[in-house]
């Protein structure tokens, strides 16, 4: 039988282990939740902090303490445990009891732990130096998940943008359109607050926060977006993976962290004709959000889908055709911000 409290024992050794005397730290608001990440050297900073760079505060307290290393650059093992044997690669291994959640990933080769009770959590991956660019897109996303949810907050497959008016928050499935209405709202009136996964709170009324300030964007849309182009975090990988770019890096001046949110906006990339809204049910984009949100979160059921309805049927909802110009889009928005 899995003993989780043992298996935790040995994750935090083997840290240490892989530590040795230099622990390089860095602090992380979330949502006014401190976390303070601990790394066992430098290799994985930058890939785990561009996401989250935005988040980055001073040294503080932290309610949350993060553990993370990897084996190649520390010459630490991995502890034996069940997701060792044979596991078949896309279907990882995950365990959970009231307060614990561990999850291995094969495919990326990495082991996400929490104790929420204790406030502890590490993080491992086999090679930092072959960090997945989906991992570097949303570094800890099942950690963070873990651990505000019983914060009143769910992470959400969605995209926002804001003005001072409020958010609308994009849902969808992947390839849906998030990252062109995002990335396109970047040179407008409009500000960011995530293209990929964002954190949303129904009470006491509907709101959305930043949590990665990366963006993804399949490589043959790139030309829609010259001004991106040279922003690309990985430009000579792009026949193999999406073009990755880091919002706060090149315009920090767009990113916000908070709004209150007034609209759900489901797109509809048509390609040819004007950019329009039209109004549909909250069940409809509730549908796409629960969908594509419980699919990307191992190990999501009821109480994650009971808090994207309560979110959903408190907004009204449009459709968004996405049209031949990308630069119609954020008009349209503002137009649906003033109306919602």
């Amino acid at each position: 039988m899995f003993d989780a409290n043992a298996y935790f024992e040995e994750i935090a050794n083997a840290f240490e282990n892989a530590a040795r005397s230099r622990t390089p730290k860095r602090f992380l608001s979330l949502v006014a939740h401190g976390a303070q990440l601990n790394f066992a050297n430098d290799a994985l900073i930058p890939r785990v902090m561009p996401a989250l760079a935005h988040l980055e505060i001073p040294p503080t307290d932290a309610a949350l303490q993060l553990w993370l290393f990897d084996s190649a650059t520390t010459h630490v093992s991995l502890p034996l445990a069940p997701f060792q044997n044979g596991i078949p690669e896309q279907e990882g291994w995950q365990y959970a009891d009231e307060t614990r959640h561990i999850l291995w990933n094969p495919l990326f080769q990495t082991l996400t732990m929490l104790d929420a009770a204790r406030g502890v959590g590490y993080f491992w991956t086999r090679d930092a130096n072959n960090f997945s660019y989906h991992e570097a897109s949303f570094p800890l996303r099942n950690l963070w998940q873990w651990w505000l949810g019983g914060r009143g907050l769910q992470l959400a497959h969605a995209a926002a943008v804001c003005n001072e008016r409020g958010a609308a928050v994009i849902v969808g499935a992947s390839g849906a359109g998030k990252s062109t209405i995002a990335l396109a709202c970047l040179q407008s009136p409009l500000n960011y607050l995530g293209d990929d996964f964002v954190l949303l709170r129904a009470e006491p009324e509907p709101q959305v926060f930043s949590l990665f300030a990366s963006a993804k964007l399949h490589a043959d849309q790139l030309e829609r977006f010259p001004h991106l182009q040279h922003r690309v975090s990985n430009a000579a990988r792009l026949d193999s993976e999406k073009a990755l770019l880091f919002v706060n890096q090149h315009f920090p001046e767009k990113i916000r962290k908070h709004a209150i949110v007034r609209v759900l906006l489901l797109p509809r990339v048509v390609g040819a004709g004007e950019t329009r809204a039209r109004e549909i049910s909250a069940a409809r984009a509730l549908r796409e959000l629960a969908v594509s949100t419980l699919f990307l979160l191992r190990g999501a059921g009821k109480a994650e889908l009971d808090a994207l309805a309560n979110f959903a049927r408190r907004l009204p909802c449009y459709e968004l055709e996405l049209g031949a110009d990308v630069r119609e889009i954020p008009r349209v928005i503002e137009n649906v911000l003033e109306r919602g």
